[in-house]
Parts: structure tokens; sequence; C-alpha cells
């Protein structure tokens, strides 16, 4: 940011820089010229001194006022001075002429070559501070304007439009960069004068400006943008804006400030809202993106473990699956799969994640075989790991090679994950069936639950979820809606298991509704392998 001011200073300097400049340069003539006359006239070596103004003139001033110092600089060491102090023999009038060209010769290059490097020195600055696709100004122009030596409270926004980057591929670099600087003009036109705008990653807009002027404006800002309109090929487009605001004082750094309102504008595009402040809450979002960045390291280091939670069978109570849960143990704590897998399933990190699952519990299953010989495991896949071609003969291979049988391995995966693809869904489902293996539906009734998707997917076994037996026993509209999910799944020839069941009561009422297997907290809670041995031995009818 200092370079940045220095270098304006130098391209344009304000005019009561310029008298300041001007006024030095006076005395630093007169001040030469004394000192070459007390030093012994003009053969003394401090004659040279009389090139320092006038390349700081060159400098500041460029060619002509440089040609006019110069001048004044031959003259003051030509005839104003004697060759020899205090002696009445001036310089002749050819050697003052030469000394002037020469001064004004030095000069006229200095100050060409200074304008030629303040020129060159502009472009790379221009290069710096603005988008190379667009021309915009960018962050770095931004950080270099903002005044964060102010007092005053600001209000940074940030500003993206939904679907931007989808468009991109589809419209070429010329249109793209042209709908951003028709975003980047709306986006002025629509602000005071002393916001700052920035195209930040070719894809969202950083503002700051002073809170009380954005109070001001706040509103007809957020409406313009609702209206805001672009064109492309003579096409309008319309698009829509999401905004992250927050207010900060001057104790933030600009680049803190801003990544509040990223944070803001990334969780109003998450709950379909088109303008949100921060709130100290979000910074949760932020501490998951950094686990994430520890989640290889802690998969080599061995962080990651599984817990087990037993299912029985309703009608007899016997323990039938166990469904393997992971957990992380990091620095101390315990931190449960919302806090990483989603984002995990975002990138390839989930496949090594599962690979690990999967053969953990192959694992864990050779320690009870003999105990409970056909006892099922269960495991959850992601929707990145169900489209993942290679994913059902990873899978087997594994189960083969420990001299396991197919048939007590599932896998879970849920009504979200089915419907980004339902037909490579059933085949990849099929296939896993045809390997021996089960599948579950897991969290049934939550999102896209129809009869349709049961009945052409190759499902086993169906899980209802807690949200619904939560309340069965005082709500009897949950009861008929369970009702009706077991009677629809019985005639498709697939069996249910209820999840979430906390006491006895609960557990009744699910039997005697025809549910067939049960799971929750009043069963047995998660449990690592050793507790799961001890709990099979031990296990009998849960009846408190």
């Amino acid at each position: 940011m200092r370079y940045s001011r220095l270098l304006k200073l130098l391209q344009k300097p304000p005019l009561r820089m310029r008298i300041q400049i001007l006024v030095l340069i006076a005395f630093m003539l007169v001040g030469s010229m004394f000192l070459v006359v007390l030093t012994g006239g003009i053969p003394s070596a401090f004659a040279h001194t009389m090139y320092v103004p006038v390349l700081i003139s060159a400098l500041v001033f460029g060619v002509k006022p440089t040609v006019i110092i110069a001048i004044m600089a031959g003259v003051l060491v030509g005839p104003v001075v004697s060759v020899h102090p205090w002696s009445e023999s001036g310089e002749s009038f050819v050697d003052s002429l030469y000394r002037s060209l020469y001064f004004v010769g030095i000069g006229t290059v200095a100050a060409f070559l200074f304008n030629r490097l303040k020129d060159h020195i502009g472009r790379i600055d221009h290069i710096r501070t603005h988008d190379p696709l667009t021309g915009l100004p960018n962050e770095q122009s931004l950080f270099d304007k903002s005044t964060t030596e102010s007092s005053e409270e600001t209000v940074t926004l940030t500003v993206e439009a939904e679907m931007l980057e989808e468009l991109k591929p589809s419209l070429g670099h010329e249109s793209y960069a042209k709908v951003l600087r028709m975003i980047h003009g709306g986006l002025r036109e629509h602000l005071p004068p002393e916001a700052l705008v920035a195209l930040v990653d070719q894809r969202k807009f950083w503002v700051v400006m002073g809170a009380s002027v954005y109070e001001e404006v706040k509103s007809s800002f957020l409406e313009a943008l609702d209206d805001l309109m672009v064109e492309v090929d003579d096409i309008p487009l319309h698009l829509d804006f999401v905004v992250g605001e927050s207010h900060q004082d001057h104790t933030l750094s600009l680049e803190e400030r801003f990544k509040k309102s990223d944070l803001a504008a990334i969780h109003a595009r998450r709950h379909d809202m088109k303008h949100l402040p921060y709130q100290q809450k979000h910074e949760f979002e932020q501490h998951r993106f950094r686990r994430l960045g520890l989640l290889p390291k802690a998969l080599e280091e061995g962080e990651l473990h599984l817990v087990y939670q037993p299912i029985i069978r309703l009608d007899t109570r016997e323990c039938v699956a166990l469904e393997a849960l992971i957990r992380w143990h990091h620095e101390d704590k315990i931190i449960m799969p919302a806090e990483f897998i989603p984002l995990a399933e975002k990138t390839r990190l989930i496949h090594r994640i599962t690979s690990y699952v999967a053969e953990r519990i192959i694992e864990d299953r050779k320690t009870v075989k003999r105990r409970a010989p056909d006892l099922r495991f269960t495991m959850n896949i992601s929707q990145r790991d169900l489209y993942n071609l290679h994913f059902t003969d990873n899978i087997t291979q594994k189960v083969d090679a420990a001299g396991l049988r197919a048939e007590t391995l599932s896998v879970e995966v849920t009504e979200t994950a089915l419907m980004a693809n339902r037909k490579i869904a059933k085949s990849i489902l099929e296939g896993l069936r045809a390997r021996g293996m089960g599948v579950w539906l897991d969290d049934f009734g939550m999102k896209h639950s129809s009869l349709s998707l049961l009945k052409d997917l190759p499902v086993d076994i169906v899980k209802i979820d807690k949200v619904f037996t939560q309340n069965a026993v005082q709500d009897a509209d949950v009861r008929i809606l369970i009702s009706s999910i077991l009677t629809m799944a019985k005639q498709l020839r697939m069996e249910v298991v209820c999840e979430g069941i906390e006491d006895k009561e609960m557990l009744d009422l699910l039997e005697a509704m025809g549910c067939d297997y049960g799971q929750g907290y009043h069963i047995a809670r998660p449990m690592n392998m050793k507790s799961i041995v001890k709990w099979l031995d031990e296990f009998q009818e849960p009846d408190s």
C-alpha cells in the first residue's frame, strides 16, 4: 500500500507538494552556488552538486520545467560565479553556454527516462490492481485505496451473482467479461461515490464504505439488485444476487472484515436468502473448512475411529445388525461426523474415508464372527461413493480378501444421493445386491420420499428417520404416517427399521404397529468394538 501511494505521489504530486519541491530546488540551486564559491570556484568538485536539483526536477516535473531549472543551474555556476573565488575573472561565455547545455541535456534525458520508468511502473501497478479479463479494479486496488486508519465503523459487502460461474463456459471469455463489467456498472450506479467496489476471483464483488453512508442507501441498493439486468448478445439476462454484510470497526484488517461478509454470503446462499448480515455463528463454517484440511493427516495418524449402534428385531429382541458410525478424536475432543463429513463429501477425500470405514468394519466383523455369525454390519455411503464406478469392485474385493460372506455387509444410502441420477444409482445398487450385499434406504421421509422411488430401486430395508418416530406416542398423525410407510414397504417386500427409539413405550408401540427392526438410545448407544462384544454377551430385552 505504501509503495502504491508513493508511486501515485510521483506520478501526480498534489499542488502543495509541487510547491514544496520547487522551493527545495530553489534552495538547492542557491545553496550549491554558495558551496561552489566557498570551496574554490568552478574548478571545485562541488560544482557537480548542481546536478541534484536538476535530477529532482526531472523526477518530479518532467522535461519542460527541468530545461528551465537546468538553464538556471548553468547561469548560477557560469556567469554568476567566478572561475576562482574573490577574483574578477569570470567564465567565458562559451564555457557557460556549454555547461548550461550540458545541464539541459542531462536533465532532459533524465526526465525522459524517469517518465518512461514511471509509465512502466504505472502499467505494472495497473496489472497488480486490475482484473486481467475485465479491466475492473480488483481487491488489491480496494486495499490500496481504503483508509484503514479511519476510526469510523465500516460496512463490507460481498455481492455474488448466482449461476454466474455456470454461465461462464457457455458465454465465452468476452461475453463473460462483458457481463461482469455490466454488473460492476450496475453496482456503481446505485452506490455512493465514496464506496469502493472491486471484482474478486472473477466471480464476486467486494464493496466497502462508511456505515452511516451505507444505512442511507441500503434499502434502495438491495432493491436495485432485484431489478438489475444484463444483456448478452442483445438477450436480457436476469441474475439473482446474494449479499453478505459485515459491520466492523477499524480494529480488524480489511481482509478480515471481508472474510466475515464472505461467510455471511455463503450462509445466505445456503439458506436461499438474498441478504444476510454476518453473525458470530457463521464462524463455525470457517472452522469446518479448517478441519477439512486436517482430515488427511487425521486418517494417516489414526485419529478416526468407528463406533457401532445395535439394531434389534422388535418381535424377538434379537440383535441383527450393527450400524458403523465414524468419529474423529482430535485434540482431546470427539468431533461428530456432521461437522466434517458433509464437506468431505464434496471432495475425493470421502473415498479415502469410505475405504477406511470398510476396512475397519471387515476387521471388526472378524472379532464377532464366531459369537454372532449372522450379524450384519451396515455402513453409510455418500453420493460421491455411490456414483464411483469402482466402488462395488473395491468393496467386494476387500470382503473376499478377508474371507467373509458379502451377506453380512450392507450399505446405507440416502434419498438425496439416489435422486442425483436414479438410473446410475439403480445400476450400482443392483451390482451390490448381485454380489450379495444388502441395500438400506436411510432417512426415509426426509426428502423425496415416494412410492416410485421405492418401487424402482433395489432396496431391502427402509429406515424411518427419528424425526417421525420421536413423536409417534403423542401424535396420532405421525402414527398414521408411519403405518402408511410400513404398509407400503411390506407390499414391496421390504423390511423397515425405525430409528430414534428413546423409551420402552415407543418400542412397544412400534412393535405393535408391525415395524420389523428398531434402533435408538433405549436399546443401546453407539459403542466401540470392545464394548459391543461385551454388550452382545450381556444383551437382554430392554425393559426400562
